[in-house]
């Protein structure tokens, strides 16, 4: 049997975390393909599940250098030994794990947060040596200049196309499609699609004390690029336009104390149909006030102009209707009319209001969105590779 070793430093705790669930979604994945999958995660990761065996080897991770403010250029040069001694140590943690796990030339190697780190350490293993496992990469970022080490994009690109010149083995992946066509002017080809993976899981007893209103989900944490600061002005104008806005409740989280977003959280305090909750809820409490949306908005920024997001494919997976930025590859998610896309304050609370008085036709085609994204997850580009190079 073929096995899968998922390489992610970033994978700190079993709790909720963007790189725990994308770890955890992207196991299941495998498992599901008959695949034995093997984690390598942060020293402080603790996943405990079935048919995983996870070791915990990576001393870093992607936001180190944005926690600790040492993302500016001088910085970064006062650090260049320290990120070279990560490389090493990266390195060496993933021949390791190589090794322990008899992983090898028939198996396969996933990356589904490319760094530079992480990078660097694999150019290392892959251009020294032959015989090893098919190396499939996953590009989420274009930009990321906040990540631990830097995130020089055209460099990794350039090493990408050497690369394939002398490998067959290495398979490159985006979270989006406009990411892949742009990525596409570079390499001469459009990699496959990989989005984000998530999947319902059932939930115990309700987040919320009624089930009267229809409600709004704004879930995960506010941040400016998600559009925190929009969410006065859209509410405001919906319930404006909408006559009967007392039967809606608008579910928002809130944002953390350094996004310096306090103005906007005052302004929501002050309107009777937004119910505010905590920045961070633990993974059955936010997936049992997820279960109870009728509808998600994401008025994100154009930094998401190719950029995909693990919120927007769990709205999916749990067949609820969704509103995007238009100006957006979030946009991807609406596949079957299971939502709307909106330019501007007053098109988001329009496209509420035509959601809510549709409300049926928008549901049933949540399913169908919900049906070909998990069939998709289950099929996706990286087993559709694996299975063709067992043939």
């Amino acid at each position: 049997m073929n096995k899968v070793l998922i390489l992610d430093p970033s994978c700190v705790a079993d709790s909720r975390t963007h790189n725990m669930n994308s770890v955890l979604g992207h196991a299941r994945t495998f498992i599901s393909a008959g695949y034995d999958v093997i984690t390598g995660t942060n020293i402080k990761c603790n996943i405990d599940r079935k048919h995983i065996k996870n070791c915990p080897v990576f001393i870093y991770t992607i936001y180190d250098d944005h926690r600790k403010k040492r993302t500016g250029v001088y910085k970064r040069l006062l650090f260049m030994f320290y990120y070279r001694h990560l490389v090493r140590k990266t390195t060496k943690a993933i021949k390791l794990l190589i090794q322990n796990n008899d992983i090898g030339k028939h198996d396969h190697i996933f990356i589904p947060t490319t760094d530079w780190i992480l990078f660097k350490s694999l150019l290392n293993i892959y251009s020294k040596k032959t015989n090893r496992p098919y190396l499939h990469l996953l590009l989420m970022y274009e930009k990321g200049r906040w990540m631990t080490g830097g995130y020089p994009y055209k460099r990794i690109i350039n090493n990408l196309k050497y690369f394939g010149e002398l490998q067959k083995d290495i398979f490159i992946y985006t979270e989006t499609e406009q990411h892949a066509k742009n990525l596409s002017k570079s390499i001469g080809f459009i990699p496959p699609k990989y989005p984000f993976p998530s999947f319902p899981v059932t939930t115990g007893g309700k987040g919320l004390p009624t089930d009267k209103y229809t409600y709004i989900g704004v879930m995960g944490g506010g941040r400016k690029d998600k559009g925190f600061a929009l969410l006065p002005m859209i509410i405001s104008k919906f319930n404006q336009r909408y006559n009967n806005h007392e039967s809606t409740r608008f579910i928002i989280q809130k944002p953390r104390i350094e996004d310096r977003l306090d103005s906007e959280l005052h302004k929501l305090e002050q309107i009777s149909n937004v119910l505010l909750l905590d920045n961070f809820l633990p993974w059955d409490k936010y997936c049992q006030y997820l279960v109870q949306c009728d509808i998600a908005i994401f008025p994100y920024s154009n930094v998401y102009f190719s950029r995909g997001s693990g919120l927007v494919n769990e709205a999916v997976a749990y067949n609820i209707p969704i509103i995007c930025s238009e100006n957006t590859a979030l946009t991807e998610a609406i596949t079957h009319n299971n939502g709307k896309s909106a330019r501007s304050v007053d098109e988001f609370a329009d496209a509420l209001i035509e959601i809510i008085e549709n409300m049926n036709t928008y549901k049933d085609n949540a399913a169908m969105a919900k049906s070909e994204y998990l069939n998709k997850l289950h099929n996706n580009p990286v087993i559709v590779n694996i299975k063709k190079l067992s043939c």
